[in-house]
């Protein structure tokens, strides 16, 4: 097994940072101790994982991953022909770039699902909704 990434939300990461600024007074540790007085930005790796702060990930989940497997692959069609970035001319044959654009054929498929995994922190699974 190779280094692991664990990707946190910023309401996650103050969570913990909160969480080791209270159990500073109880029991004294060094890493504790760094956490609380720092934050997480002073310790970027913990038991393991390099943590990330990534607002993608949305609040109440945790998603670690193994850096040396990548967990998705973009996948093409097989037909070479089908395959890379298309131009599709305009409307205006003496002028071909105008109103022109590109294309470009592919999707995205899970391959190793045993290279990540993803931790809901409450008390029964909920999809997670999505905003951009």
């Amino acid at each position: 097994m190779g280094p692991l990434d664990l990707f946190m939300n910023l309401e996650e990461i103050e969570a913990c940072e909160n969480l080791a600024g209270w159990t500073t007074a109880m029991t004294p540790n060094p890493i504790v101790d760094e956490v609380s007085t720092g934050g997480f930005e002073v310790v970027k790796q913990f038991q393991g994982f390099n943590v990330i702060q990534d607002d993608w990930l949305p609040p109440g989940y945790l998603c670690a991953l193994e850096k040396r497997i990548k967990p998705v692959t973009m996948r093409e069609p097989l037909n070479a022909a089908g395959r890379g970035m298309k131009l599709w001319e305009g409307p205006y044959s003496g002028y071909p770039l105008a109103e022109a654009y590109y294309s470009h054929r592919f999707d995205m498929a899970v391959c190793h699902r045993g290279a990540g995994a993803i931790r809901y922190l409450g008390a029964a699974w909920a999809t997670p909704d999505f905003s951009f």
